[in-house]
C-alpha cells in the first residue's frame, strides 16, 4: 500500500511538472508569437534600408553630402533635381554669357573712347595743321622780303665793290658820267642776311614738311575713323543681338533652379540620415532580427509540442497509477471481507491469523507475482481481443506475422530517417533562406560597388589617356583662341576674327558678310597677324593677373610682299598706341624707317656697335 500510494504521488508530481512545463511552453510560444508580428515591420525597415542605401548612392551621384541641410528642404524627386539641374545649367551658362558680353561692352565702350580719342586727336591735328599753314604763310612772305633785302643788299655791295675805283672828276667805268660825288660805303651785313634767309627757309621747310605728315596723318586718320565707325556700329549690333538673345534665354529660367537643387538635396540627405549612418549594417541587422524571431517561433513550437507530449503521457501514466490505486483498494477491500469470512469459518481470530501468517517479505513476492500474472493475462487477452478484430475469420498465418512484423520495423526505421530528413531539409531551407536573403544584400552592394568602380574605371580611363590634360589644354585654348580673336580683329581694322570649327583653325572674314575659311587662305601678312595675335595672347596668358608691357618680334619679315609689310606695319602701330612696346628685329629698312625708335646695330673688325635714331 505504502509503494502504490508513493507511485501515485510520483505520478501527480510528474503531471503537474509537465503541465507546468507545457504552460511554460505555451507562455514562451505565445510571447514569440507575439515578437513575430514585428516581423511585417522589420521587413518594412528592411526594404526602407535598401531604398536607402540606393539613396546614399543617388545622393553620391547628385553631389550632394549626407550633412546638406536646408531651412525649406524639399521631397526627392528625381525629374524635379534633374529639371532643376538643367535650369541651373542654363542659368550658368546665361551668366557667363552675361560676363562675355558685359565683357565685350567694356571692350566696345574703350574702343569708343579709344576713337574719341582719335577724334579729339584729329580735331587737334586739323588745327595745328591751321596754324602750321598760318605759320608757313608768314614763313613765306617773311622769305620773301628777306631774300628781296638780300638781294638789294647784295646788288648795293656789288655797286659798292667799285667805289674804289671812283675819283671825283673821273668818268664811271659803269655809266660814262662825271663822277662828282663818291657813293657812301655799303653798311648792311650781308652774313646776317643770308642767315636770315636760310633760317628762314628752313623754317618754310619745316612748315611745308609738317603740313605734309599732317595732311597724310589726318587722311590716314580719317580713313581709319570711318573704318572703325563702321566697325564699331556692327560690334554694337552684335552685341545687341546677343544680348536680345540673352535675355530669352534668361526668360526660360523660371524660379531659382540653384535653390531647388539644395532644397531637393537637402530633402534626400534628411531621408538618408534618417535611415541611420549605415544603412547597410542596419539593414543586416534587421533581416537578423527577423530570422531570430521566426527561429525563436519554431523553436517554441517544438518545445510546446513536445511539452504537450509529456504532458499527455504524464496524464496518461497518472490515469494509469489512479486507476490501479482503486482497483488494489477495491481488491484490498475484498480480501479483507474474504479474511473475516474465513476467520469466522475457522473459528480464529485475527490474531490467531497472524500468527499463523506467512511473513510480510513472502506475501509481498507472492503479491507480486499475482500482479504481475494479471497484467500479463489482461495484455495476453488484450492483445487476442486486438488480433480477432483484425484478423476476423482469417486463419494465422506466423509467416506472415514475421513478414508483417519486418515491414513494421522497416516503416519505422523509414519514418525516423523521414523526420530526421525532415528536420535537416527545414535547416536546410533556414540557411538557404538566409543566404538568399545575403545574396540580395550583397547583390544589391555589388550593383553599387559596379556603379561606383564604372565611375573611377572611367576617371582612371581618362587619366590614362592624357583626356583630363586634353580637356585643360583644350579650355585654354579656347581661352587663347577668344582673346586672339579680340586682338585680330583690333589690328586686322576689324575684318578677321579667330575660331575654331572641328578642331580647326578658321578665320570669320567680317568684310564678306562673315565668311569663314580656313587660315590656310590667308595672305602672308593676314598669317603673320593671326600669328602675332596667338603670340600676344599666349604672353598675356603665361603673364597671368601681370601686364606684359613689351613685346619683341625676331625676324619673319623679309618673306612679306610690300601690302603684307604695310599690314604688318599698321598692326604694329596699332600695338604700340595701345600702350604696348614692340621691339621688332629685321632688316628689312622699309619697315624699320615706320618706327619711332631704332637702334642700329653695325659690324666692323673692331666689333659692333649700336647706334639709336629718334623720329
Amino acid at each position: 500500500a505504502a509503494r502504490e500510494a508513493g507511485e501515485l504521488r510520483g505520478a501527480q508530481a510528474a503531471a503537474e511538472a509537465a503541465e507546468q512545463a507545457a504552460q511554460g511552453a505555451a507562455a514562451t510560444l505565445e510571447a514569440a508569437q507575439a515578437a513575430e508580428s514585428r516581423i511585417p515591420e522589420l521587413e518594412a525597415r528592411a526594404e526602407a534600408l535598401r531604398d536607402a542605401e540606393s539613396d546614399v548612392a543617388r545622393l553620391r551621384r547628385a553631389g550632394g553630402k549626407p550633412d546638406a541641410t536646408h531651412a525649406q528642404p524639399l521631397p526627392w524627386d528625381e525629374d524635379a533635381f534633374l529639371a532643376a539641374r538643367e535650369g541651373a545649367q542654363r542659368a550658368e551658362k546665361a551668366r557667363q554669357e552675361r560676363v562675355l558680353v558685359q565683357t565685350e561692352r567694356v571692350s566696345l565702350k574703350a574702343a569708343h573712347d579709344r576713337f574719341a580719342s582719335e577724334e579729339r586727336a584729329q580735331a587737334q591735328e586739323t588745327a595745328e595743321q591751321e596754324r602750321v599753314k598760318r605759320e608757313g604763310t608768314d614763313a613765306k612772305a617773311a622769305l620773301e622780303a628777306a631774300q628781296a633785302a638780300l638781294d638789294a643788299a647784295r646788288l648795293e655791295a656789288g655797286l659798292a665793290s667799285y667805289r674804289a675805283h671812283l675819283h671825283v672828276g673821273d668818268d664811271c667805268p659803269l655809266c660814262g658820267q662825271t663822277v662828282t660825288v663818291l657813293p657812301d660805303a655799303p653798311r648792311a651785313d650781308l652774313g646776317a642776311q643770308q642767315a636770315q634767309v636760310e633760317a628762314l627757309t628752313r623754317t618754310l621747310d619745316e612748315r611745308r614738311t609738317r603740313f605734309t605728315d599732317l595732311r597724310a596723318a589726318l587722311k590716314a586718320r580719317q580713313a581709319w575713323l570711318d573704318e572703325k565707325r563702321a566697325e564699331y556700329r556692327n560690334w554694337d549690333e552684335q552685341l545687341t543681338a546677343r544680348e536680345t538673345d540673352l535675355r530669352a534665354a534668361e526668360a526660360l529660367v523660371t524660379g531659382d533652379p540653384q535653390s531647388d537643387m539644395a532644397r531637393l538635396l537637402a530633402g534626400l540627405a534628411a531621408r538618408v540620415r534618417a535611415a541611420g549612418p549605415d544603412p547597410a549594417r542596419a539593414r543586416q541587422a534587421a533581416l537578423a532580427e527577423i530570422t531570430a524571431l521566426r527561429t525563436r517561433v519554431q523553436d517554441a513550437q517544438a518545445t510546446l509540442a513536445r511539452a504537450q507530449g509529456d504532458l499527455a503521457a504524464a496524464g496518461a501514466t497518472l490515469r494509469g497509477v489512479q486507476a490501479n490505486a482503486d482497483r488494489r483498494a477495491q481488491e484490498a477491500q475484498d480480501a479483507q471481507a474474504s479474511l473475516d469470512a474465513a476467520l469466522r469459518d475457522l473459528n480464529l481470530d485475527a490474531a490467531q491469523a497472524r500468527a499463523a501468517a506467512l511473513p510480510e517479505n513472502d506475501i509481498a513476492a507472492l503479491e507480486a507475482a499475482a500482479r504481475t500474472h494479471e497484467a500479463d493475462v489482461a495484455q495476453l487477452r488484450s492483445a487476442l481481443a486486438d488480433l480477432d478484430r483484425q484478423l476476423g475469420a482469417a486463419p494465422f498465418d506466423p509467416a506472415h506475422l514475421a513478414q508483417v512484423t519486418r515491414d513494421l520495423t522497416a516503416t519505422d526505421a523509414a519514418l525516423t530517417a523521414a523526420r530526421e530528413q525532415a528536420g535537416r531539409l527545414a535547416e536546410q531551407e533556414r540557411q538557404l533562406r538566409e543566404r538568399l536573403e545575403r545574396k540580395a544584400d550583397i547583390h544589391a552592394r555589388a550593383q553599387a560597388a559596379s556603379r561606383a568602380l564604372d565611375t573611377w574605371q572611367t576617371l582612371t580611363n581618362s587619366l590614362k589617356a592624357n583626356e583630363f590634360q586634353q580637356f585643360l589644354l583644350a579650355e585654354i585654348e579656347a581661352q587663347l583662341l577668344t582673346r586672339a580673336g579680340i586682338l585680330l580683329h583690333e589690328i586686322s581694322d576689324g575684318r578677321y576674327r579667330l575660331a575654331l570649327q572641328d578642331g580647326e583653325y578658321v578665320v570669320q572674314d567680317l568684310w564678306n558678310a562673315g565668311e569663314v575659311r580656313g587660315v590656310k587662305t590667308l595672305s602672308g601678312g593676314e598669317t603673320f597677324l593671326a600669328s602675332l595675335s596667338l603670340a600676344i595672347a599666349l604672353s598675356d596668358y603665361l603673364a597671368g593677373n601681370r601686364v606684359l608691357g613689351a613685346l619683341f618680334l625676331d625676324e619673319g619679315f623679309g618673306t612679306l610682299d610690300p601690302q603684307a609689310l604695310e599690314a604688318v606695319a599698321n598692326a604694329l602701330e596699332n600695338l604700340r598706341t595701345q600702350g604696348r612696346m614692340v621691339g621688332v628685329v629685321t632688316h628689312v629698312e622699309s619697315l624699320s624707317e615706320r618706327l619711332p625708335s631704332r637702334l642700329l646695330v653695325t659690324k666692323s673688325v673692331a666689333g659692333s656697335s649700336v647706334q639709336r635714331f629718334d623720329l
